[in-house]
């Protein structure tokens, strides 16, 4: 979590949370699936082809879903989120980190506190080193990475 003095909620703000969280180490599968609503870019792109490549994942499925025709796990925690603030008033951002630990009693959300030195701007590198043009994703339900395909992205 971060505030607004800290960052904005881009595509770079995303794909950084995704790689502090990876470096974290919270994990020692191999395989990562994401389902994301319709959020297929050339940074997402880059970020999953990265984490293959400095070997935290030997594969990687991003599935897409459809706007307004799914129902998340996420939507019943954001939930959860809400009816906790509605109960409980944030002043100040830190405050907002409190009311989403504990808005949730058994297995409490575990939060991660994002510094400005945390987010990358991996757009410019994104756009350097990754076309998608031919790629078609704008049409895709899925795309998979695999180390053993270096640099191949399928749709």
């Amino acid at each position: 979590m971060w505030d607004e003095s800290i960052a904005s909620r881009g595509v770079n703000e995303i794909a950084s949370c995704v790689l502090k969280l990876m470096h974290m180490d919270i994990t020692n599968k191999k395989n990562l699936i994401t389902v994301q609503l319709n959020t297929k870019n050339r940074v997402m792109v880059f970020m999953c082809l990265f984490l293959v490549a400095i070997g935290l994942f030997e594969h990687i499925e991003q599935r897409f879903l459809l706007s307004g025709h799914s129902f998340l796990q996420c939507d019943s925690d954001f939930a959860l989120i809400e009816k906790r603030q509605k109960v409980t008033k944030a002043f100040i951002p830190s405050a907002l980190l409190k009311i989403v630990q504990d808005s949730k009693v058994v297995e409490p959300f575990q939060t991660v506190s994002m510094l400005e030195s945390y987010f990358l701007n991996m757009q410019d590198v994104a756009d350097q080193l990754i076309s998608i043009k031919n790629l078609n994703i704008s049409k895709a339900c899925c795309i998979q990475y695999d180390v053993s395909k270096a640099g191949n992205v399928s749709v």
